[in-house]
């Protein structure tokens, strides 16, 4: 039997999303195609990976059983082929997940001029969820917002990002230019944030920024956001008010620590250099561009 391990990225992908529509979306093919895919690879395992419903789609005892070490293999696999990329002198390549939020055309640009002969490649990860991308191999290295809380991953601080307001254009606070935090004691609407514990839990599931957006669109609550994520999620219905005194939300660098790559700290002070002083200003300049605009559009 032969492995094809892009079909094995396939089952990795379905199980990570949960279904096959979103798995097919991500992986920029069809939900028929995709299907197939999953199909034929288990018809060449001989055991059945996913159990299929109108309630969703949930890996079996023996997917499940398989997923880890499937992850292992597409890891090892990501190693190799740099490995030889290596020793044929050919072009490094490192490709990095980029989360919501994160400029990575101008990141991109800047590294560049440092590392001329490194390939960068960007993927893009969701907003909360970036451990799969390293565990799987699909990425070196990952932004994300910590705890990442998986084990054997490696955390290098960058910077610590403003977090901002979001309230409806017509809420009674939508005509400030700043905030406290004693200004959101005692509102009628629930106050969402993310809340990190110290434990291993990364993002609480609970809390996504596309979701808390939604919910203040529609004037069902106000919500914490970092300044990043508010800007990549323009909603003509949101105002995003600076947070004089809210403690930043700090933003790092991940990578599995058996696959340090040597030009990670070159990024991570690239990053630093580029991102730090930019998103330190952002709030203030998204209040600008309402108020130019009319809107709260970028």
């Amino acid at each position: 039997m032969t492995l094809d391990l892009r079909r094995l990225q396939y089952f990795v992908e379905v199980a990570d999303q949960q279904g096959f529509v979103r798995a097919a979306h991500r992986l920029h093919m069809t939900q028929p195609a995709l299907s197939r895919q999953i199909s034929a690879l288990e018809s060449e395992l001989g055991v059945k990976l996913f159990s299929r419903s109108r309630s969703g789609t949930v890996l079996t005892a023996e997917g499940a059983e398989l997923l880890g070490r499937v992850r292992e293999l597409l890891g090892t696999a990501s190693v190799l082929e740099r490995e030889a990329r290596i020793l044929g002198r050919t072009p490094a390549r490192f490709v990095v997940g980029f989360m919501p939020g994160v400029d990575a055309g101008a990141l991109i640009e800047a590294f560049r001029r440092v590392r001329p002969g490194v390939d960068v490649v960007p993927i893009f990860t969701s907003t909360t969820t970036q451990a799969p991308f390293l565990i799987d191999g699909r990425a070196d290295v990952v932004f994300c917002r910590p705890p990442i809380g998986v084990d054997g991953l490696c955390v290098v601080d960058l910077f610590d990002e403003p977090l901002v307001a979001a309230v409806r254009h017509d809420h009674e606070l939508a005509g400030r230019a700043q905030l406290f935090m004693r200004d959101l004691e005692g509102l009628t609407q629930p106050l969402l944030r993310r809340v990190t514990t110290s434990g291993t839990s990364s993002e609480p599931s609970d809390f996504e920024p596309q979701e808390a957006i939604l919910a203040v669109s529609t004037g069902q609550a106000v919500a914490l956001l970092p300044v990043g994520i508010a800007a990549f999620y323009s909603e003509p219905t949101v105002r995003y008010i600076p947070l004089v005194d809210a403690p930043h939300q700090p933003v790092a660098m991940a990578y599995d620590e058996r696959r340090k790559m040597p030009y990670i700290d070159a990024f991570a002070d690239v990053c630093r250099d580029e991102l730090g002083p930019r998103l330190r200003q952002l709030p203030y300049r998204l209040v600008e561009g309402e108020r130019a605009t009319g809107t709260s559009t970028l």
